[in-house]
């Protein structure tokens, strides 16, 4: 009863602890509100700068689009040697794949367009505008500033290319950007809110003008006049505390592109996201105490439960248990996984041959009792191959134990080949002895592939020169065992027919379960 009462105390004072860390926060979040709107107005500072990058690169974009249009144009076209209608046909198809450009014309040397995707354009003369002048006289793409179109009557940026043959103009091909279609990816690029957006001129004309607030009064000359003066960036203008402005440069024009975003919807956003900041730790506090509450009476001691009462098994002789828990806590992962490995090193040890690394005579038994049981239940056969290595003492004697020893490691990594099954193994016996358990139970096939086997170790070539044979090699008895059969009686016969191997001249396999006449080993078949 009273560990009862002091586990109580202690859950109250860790719950008190943690609601009492709240209040402090709370109290810190108001007193910092002030610095948060602040950084709030930086923060959007830097998002605006961050768009006007993206608009900028955007509108550049563009005109290399349509530098590289103008440029294939001026490729893939000749001398006009078409008819009007055939050239508008292809300019129009064009055209028609290019978004970001609006018109596409094509002009005599004089100015006067001979070929359009307008039908307004032709005939119209454009020698007067100064971007043409200017590409009459260089080899690459020149652009306009911002003007309006005698065709449209609206606001383009006008790029134009002049088309050399034979040292002589043939035609200048012209191509309008589309503002429009730039407009509105222009403001997906903005991630603030904004009050108005206008395009002036180097003059400081307003040419086009987007409006989010219709109670938002125009932007003042002095602002407009600030900004045909800067380059791109955040707008400071004297008097203008309620209002962020920034401007951008683009495509570069004289113009400048002016955004207005309203301060007063930053400081309120600051202050609902300082408000619900408050609000969320508060609900998070209040969840975490729960759950670390469960998780001082649940995952950590439930966890170290497990953990004990499987070293105590281990401890006691249950090789095959292992820690299953996942925990939160690294600690108890790490601890988990070392006994695990801790443990599964230690079985690997006891159970693989040190001098082999095959499994050793103690596997082996586990194996026979796992398969004896398998036999019983399901009635499912397998067979006991009994191998021993041919006059291996005279071996040793005439070439020493460590070359003995390598030839032990070759003939048990060539069984392992050939006992690749699930429910098979191959292990070391002892000395100079190996035994396989197979799955497979028709003699038939069996004896073809311990044929194969006896072959594999006599292709080794090692030499023996105490061999009738020249060469290390093997003989090998098995049996087969169904379910009215015993391992210990199997493993009788296996060793009987390995003896009979033995004395009919060694390197054969014989069968316990059937006479065998006896003879030399056959051919080996050839090794692929």
């Amino acid at each position: 009863m009273a560990d009862l009462k002091s586990i109580v105390r202690i859950r109250l004072i860790v719950l008190v602890a943690i609601l009492a860390s709240l209040a402090p926060f709370s109290v810190s979040q108001v007193l910092m509100a002030r610095h948060n709107t602040d950084m709030a107005l930086e923060s959007v500072e830097r998002t605006m700068m961050a768009s006007l990058k993206r608009i900028e690169g955007m509108f550049n974009d563009a005109r290399r689009e349509l530098e590289r249009l103008s440029s294939t144009i001026a490729l893939i076209s000749t001398s006009p040697k078409f008819t009007p209608e055939d050239c508008q046909q292809k300019v129009q198809d064009v055209l028609a794949i290019y978004d970001k450009a609006e018109r596409i014309s094509l002009l005599y040397p004089n100015g006067v367009a001979f070929c359009s995707s307008d039908p307004k354009a032709l005939g119209v003369s454009f020698a007067d505008r100064d971007y043409f002048q200017r590409a009459l006289s260089s080899p690459m793409v020149v652009w306009s500033d911002l003007l309006t179109s005698r065709i449209t009557n609206r606001v383009l940026l006008q790029s134009a290319r002049a088309v050399w043959e034979r040292g002589a103009i043939s035609y200048v091909v012209t191509v309008s950007l589309n503002l429009a279609a730039l407009k509105r990816a222009t403001f997906e690029q903005v991630d603030v809110p904004l009050t108005q957006a206008v395009l002036v001129d180097k003059d400081g004309q307003v040419l086009d003008s987007v409006t989010y607030d219709e109670n938002a009064p125009p932007i003042r000359s002095d602002v407009i006049a600030l900004a045909i003066n800067s380059d791109s960036g955040i707008l400071h203008p004297p008097g203008a505390d309620k209002s962020l402005f920034a401007v951008a440069m683009v495509g570069g024009i004289q113009g400048r592109l002016i955004f207005e975003t309203p301060v007063s919807a930053i400081y309120a956003k600051a202050d609902r996201d300082m408000l619900s900041g408050i609000v969320l730790v508060g609900i998070e506090t209040v969840l975490i105490a729960a759950l670390l509450m469960l998780a001082l009476d649940w995952l950590i001691l439930r966890g170290l439960r497990h953990v004990i009462v499987v070293a105590h098994r281990i401890s006691t002789g249950d090789q095959h248990c292992r820690v299953k828990l996942t925990s939160p806590l690294p600690e108890l992962t790490v601890l988990s996984r070392s006994i695990n490995m801790m443990v599964d090193r230690l079985e690997s040890a006891v159970l693989t041959d040190v001098l082999t690394d095959i499994p050793n005579r103690r596997a082996l038994d586990v194996h026979l009792d796992n398969s004896a049981r398998r036999l019983q239940r399901f009635g499912t056969g397998f067979s006991l191959v009994m191998i021993d290595i041919d006059h291996f003492k005279r071996f040793n004697d005439s070439y020493g134990h460590s070359v003995g020893d390598q030839v032990l490691k070759s003939v048990g990594k060539t069984l392992e080949r050939f006992a690749r099954r699930p429910d098979e193994i191959a292990a070391r016996y002892g000395g100079e002895e190996f035994m396989l358990v197979l799955t497979e139970t028709d003699a038939g096939k069996l004896a073809v592939h311990l044929e194969n086997l006896r072959c594999a170790i006599e292709a080794l070539g090692i030499t023996h020169a105490g061999s009738p044979y020249a060469v290390v090699t093997i003989s090998m008895g098995f049996a087969i065992i169904n379910r009215d059969d015993e391992v210990p009686a199997a493993l009788t016969r296996a060793d009987e027919a390995l003896y009979c191997a033995k004395s009919k001249g060694r390197n054969r396999v014989e069968n316990a379960d059937a006479t065998n006449d006896g003879g030399a080993a056959p051919d080996c078949p050839a090794v692929i």
